[in-house]
């Protein structure tokens, strides 16, 4: 494959060089691409409003079928949970950060999340398995406690954290967005309490920490599909999955929008 963009060594200074004819196209996916879904914006957000700091095609996705009949519950909080608010019905989200709850209420005063730290208690219908995962499941761990505080990798210590799901009935929501804090251990408890045709959204999939979990997915019968693709402010693209039995939403976007026609710089 042709790789018109390089990096070149000027100095000891790596630099990345284009032809000049490229400029056009770049300024047009840029224009027409990056800039209304919020690349250059701030934070997290598109020319619809705040949105989740999830990859773009799967924004799009989930504006296309969440509707006010849903019920989201949320492992981590964020702009995502003002997006959520917008879309479904009702929105739980469970936070560790106290500092962070504030920054989100400051934007959406009603938001209910519920703040759990470290060591909390364990819901009691949760002791059993949170137990069994302890004992038997594949944990990834390094040696850099940020690192995996940053990549949702501590898990044993965030057990009551993952349990509050199971302070609402079984069945009780039917999205269910691992985002946050002990991601392997949260994915197992929502298989557990998620409506039957359920759907669990777990953002920054193509992370190898949480092949087991992906595993241990499909082998409770999900499915999955993968939304590749930039987000906001990331140079890489990243992934984000949706993981159901069977996808009963409906996609609500019957029009397509009108688009501008061609473009010259």
């Amino acid at each position: 494959m042709k790789k018109p963009i390089v990096i070149v060594d000027k100095d000891g200074t790596k630099q990345l060089t284009m032809p000049a004819e490229l400029n056009s196209h770049l300024y047009t996916f840029a224009y027409s691409y990056l800039q209304p879904n919020g690349w250059f914006a701030d934070y997290p957000s598109d020319e619809s409003g705040i949105t989740p700091w999830m990859t773009f095609p799967a924004i799009e996705f989930l504006k296309d079928i969440l509707s006010k009949e849903n019920k989201v519950f949320e492992y981590g909080s964020g702009y995502s949970t003002i997006f959520f608010n917008n879309l479904a019905g009702e929105v739980v989200s469970v936070e560790h950060d106290h500092e962070w709850v504030d920054e989100v209420k400051k934007h959406l005063p009603n938001a209910n999340i519920l703040l759990i730290g470290e060591n909390a208690l364990v819901n009691a219908e949760a002791v059993s398995l949170v137990n069994e995962f302890i004992e038997t499941f594949p944990q990834v761990r390094t040696d850099i406690r940020e690192h995996d505080f940053m990549h949702g990798l501590i898990n044993n210590e965030f057990a009551g954290y993952a349990s509050t799901i199971y302070n609402y009935p079984k069945g009780y929501f039917d999205v269910v967005v691992l985002d946050g804090m002990a991601r392997s251990l949260s994915g197992i408890l929502a298989v557990e309490r998620i409506a039957e045709n359920g759907m669990i959204i777990l953002d920054n999939s193509d992370r190898w920490h949480y092949n087991v979990l992906q595993q241990y997915l499909r082998e409770k019968g999900y499915k999955r599909i993968d939304f590749w693709g930039p987000g906001f402010n990331s140079y890489n693209a990243w992934c984000t999955s949706v993981f159901f039995k069977s996808l009963s939403f409906t996609n609500h976007r019957l029009d397509r929008p009108i688009t501008e026609g061609p473009i010259t710089i």
